[in-house]
C-alpha cells in the first residue's frame, strides 16, 4: 500500500526535486515557468503515477503547482502529490536527524571495472561519480542511481602512474594526480571543469619525496582552495609529513607548505589529509597506517588536538579522509580496509566535526560503541568484519586502496557520502537538511 515519490528529476534542466513524504510535496528550486517538460520519477515499489510525467509532458509554475496521484501496488491506496516551485525550510543546522538513506551499493566489477588491484579513487559532481582505475579511462556512473553512463577520456594523462589518483573539489571539478617516484621526480596535478573537459596541468612540484597515493581538496580549484597530500613512503618508524598547496583566484602555489604533525600516537604513513579551509594553516584532519588514527590537527601549531582510533582488528589501514561544510556544520568521512586476507573488509564512517573536544573515541567491531560524533557508519555485518571491501569479494589489495567523498549539492539541501573499496564495492548515502 506504499504510494510515495522517492525522487523526481527533470534531467534536461538538471533539476532534482526535494521530497517531503510527510507533506506529499516535491519541491523544485527553480522560479521560471516549466513548459512542456518531462521528468524521471522513482516511486514506491510497484506503484504507478497519474499522469506519468515520463510519458506525458506537463506544465508547472510558482502560481500553479502541478498535481500527481500515486497509486499503490494494491490498486486501492492512493495519495495526491504536489510538485511545487519553492525553497523549503532548512533544519536549524547540519543534517536532519534520521535522514541518512543508502541510495545504491554495487560491486566495482558490476560497474565495469575489470582490472583488479588498480582502482584508487573517486570524483563526484552533482550528476556523476567517476571511478579512477590506473592506466584506464575512468568509468562514469549516475550519481543518484549508480548506473554506468560512459567513460572519461583522459588523453595523454592516462597511465598506470599518471592517473594514479583522482578526486574532486567542493564544486565538482575533477582533480587528477600522478605518483612519485614511480612517475619520475615531478609531482603533477591536473584539473578538469567537468566530464567533457580536457585535463589541464595545474601543479608541478619537483621532489624526491613519495607522494600521490591520495590528494584531498577543500574549496574550488578554479577559485580558492587548498590541496593536501601526505608522505606515503614506507618507513620503519612512520612519519606525519604532509604538503599543502593553496589556490587563489584559480592560481596555485607551485611550492607547497610543508609541515609535520606532533602528538600522533605512533608511526604513521601512507594516508590522507584535508584542511578545513583554503588557508595553508587552517585546521586539518589526517589519518594513516599503522596507528589508524584520525587526528584533528591545529593548523597553526601542527599539534594534535584530538583523535579517533580504528581498533577493529589488526592489519587494516585507515587511508582515506574527506570533509565538507553542510548547512553550517563541518563533517568528516573516513574509511578502513584490510591489507591482507584477514582483518576487516571495508568500514566507513561520517562524523560531525564541531569541536575537537567532542571528536574522540574509537571505531569498534560493535558499531553501538562507535564515538558519539558518528552520524552514519557502513554496515559491517553481524560479526563486524565487513561486507563490502576487497577481502570479502574479489580479493584483498596489498596497498589497501580505498576512497571516500563527501559532496554537497549546489542547492545546499543534500549531502552525499560515497565510499569505494578496491576489488569490492562502491556506494552512496544521501543526507538532507530539509525541515520536516
Amino acid at each position: 500500500n506504499a504510494c510515495d515519490i522517492e525522487s523526481f528529476t527533470i534531467r534536461d534542466l538538471g533539476l532534482s526535486a526535494l521530497i517531503d513524504k510527510n507533506g506529499a510535496t516535491a519541491s523544485l528550486i527553480y522560479f521560471n515557468d516549466l513548459q512542456n517538460v518531462f521528468a524521471d520519477v522513482v516511486l514506491s515499489p510497484h506503484a504507478r503515477i497519474v499522469p506519468d510525467p515520463s510519458e506525458t509532458a506537463f506544465w508547472c509554475s510558482t502560481d500553479e503547482p502541478k498535481k500527481f496521484t500515486v497509486i499503490a501496488q494494491d490498486g486501492v491506496t492512493k495519495r495526491e502529490w504536489t510538485l511545487q516551485q519553492t525553497e523549503p525550510a532548512r533544519h536549524p543546522e547540519g543534517i536532519r536527524p534520521e535522514s541518512a538513506k543508502l541510495l545504491w551499493n554495487i560491486k566495482l566489477k558490476d560497474a565495469g571495472v575489470t582490472t583488479l588491484d588498480m582502482t584508487t579513487g573517486i570524483a563526484v559532481t552533482d550528476e556523476y561519480v567517476i571511478i579512477n582505475t590506473r592506466g584506464e579511462d575512468p568509468i562514469i556512473l549516475d550519481a543518484k542511481s549508480g548506473k554506468r553512463v560512459g567513460t572519461l577520456d583522459l588523453g595523454p594523462v592516462k597511465g598506470a602512474t599518471t592517473n594514479y589518483y583522482m578526486t574532486s573539489d567542493h564544486k565538482g571539478h575533477i582533480v587528477i594526480n600522478n605518483y612519485i617516484p614511480d612517475d619520475g621526480g615531478m609531482f603533477r596535478v591536473w584539473r578538469m571543469r567537468d566530464i567533457n573537459s580536457t585535463p589541464e596541468l595545474f601543479i608541478e612540484f619537483a621532489t624526491s619525496d613519495v607522494i600521490g597515493k591520495h590528494l584531498s581538496v577543500w574549496g574550488d580549484v578554479y577559485g580558492d582552495a587548498s590541496l593536501q597530500a601526505v608522505y606515503c613512503g614506507w618507513t620503519s618508524t612512520g612519519t606525519t609529513s604532509n604538503f599543502t598547496w593553496t589556490v587563489k583566484d584559480g592560481v596555485a602555489t607551485q611550492a607547497p607548505y610543508w609541515c609535520q604533525i606532533s602528538g600522533m600516537t605512533k608511526g604513521w604513513t601512507n594516508g590522507d589529509a584535508i584542511r578545513m579551509g583554503t588557508d595553508a594553516t587552517a585546521d586539518f584532519f589526517a589519518c594513516g597506517y599503522s596507528a589508524n588514527e584520525l587526528g584533528w590537527v591545529n593548523g597553526s601549531t601542527n599539534a594534535l588536538s584530538s583523535s579517533i582510533f580504528g581498533v577493529l582488528t589488526n592489519n587494516e589501514g585507515m587511508l582515506a579522509v574527506d570533509a565538507v561544510n553542510f548547512n553550517g556544520v563541518n563533517y568528516v568521512m573516513t574509511s578502513m580496509e584490510s591489507f591482507f586476507t584477514w582483518g576487516v573488509a571495508g568500514g566507513a564512517w561520517v562524523m560531525e566535526a564541531k569541536y575537537p573536544q567532542t571528536f574522540n573515541g574509537s571505531f569498534e567491531l560493535d558499531a553501538s560503541l562507535d564515538p558519539d560524533c558518528v552520524v552514519w557508519a557502513l554496515d559491517r555485518g553481524e560479526a563486524g568484519y565487513g561486507l563490502y571491501g576487497g577481502r570479502a569479494n574479489e580479493g584483498a589489495n596489498s596497498n589497501s586502496y580505498q576512497d571516500v567523498k563527501l559532496h554537497v549539492t549546489s542547492d545546499g539541501y543534500f549531502m552525499y557520502a560515497y565510499y569505494m573499496f578496491c576489488n569490492g564495492y562502491i556506494g552512496c548515502v544521501q543526507f538532507d537538511c530539509i525541515a520536516q
